[in-house]
């Protein structure tokens, strides 16, 4: 019986010891993220990095200048990725899809413009 308390206690100790390294491992694990900012030299593009703060089943809660973040282990899009590639690929895609918002809303505004010019307003001279 006392030797089954110790195996017990032992068991305890290593297993202690696992999760300690594994949330050791998981705090030293990065996130990513791309973004881009104009500066007196032109557009440039920037790296952030934030630190996993702890795992859930279904996410990531990482910090995001001093305050938590959670993101989805799963979804198509998200705030930041555990990957470098796969945050650029990300940033490339948001880019994308900003220069298609920012033509249709360009043309729009050109048609518009064109429609305004070519009114006739009685009294407007």
């Amino acid at each position: 019986m006392n030797f089954l308390f110790l195996v017990v206690q032992n068991w305890r100790c290593r297993a202690g010891d696992f999760f300690k390294e594994r949330k050791k491992l998981r705090m030293k694990m990065k996130f990513y993220r791309f973004s881009n900012f104009v500066s007196i030299y032109g557009v440039e593009i920037r790296e952030s990095h934030y630190d996993l703060l702890r795992e859930t089943p279904r996410g990531y809660w990482i910090e995001k200048y001093g305050f938590e973040k959670w993101v989805s282990k799963t979804s198509r899009k998200r705030f930041a990725y555990p990957d470098r590639k796969q945050a650029l690929r990300n940033f490339i895609a948001r880019k994308e899809r900003q220069i298609k918002i920012c033509t249709s809303s360009l043309s729009s505004a050109k048609i518009a413009l064109n429609q305004a010019e070519n009114m006739k307003c009685d009294g407007c001279d």
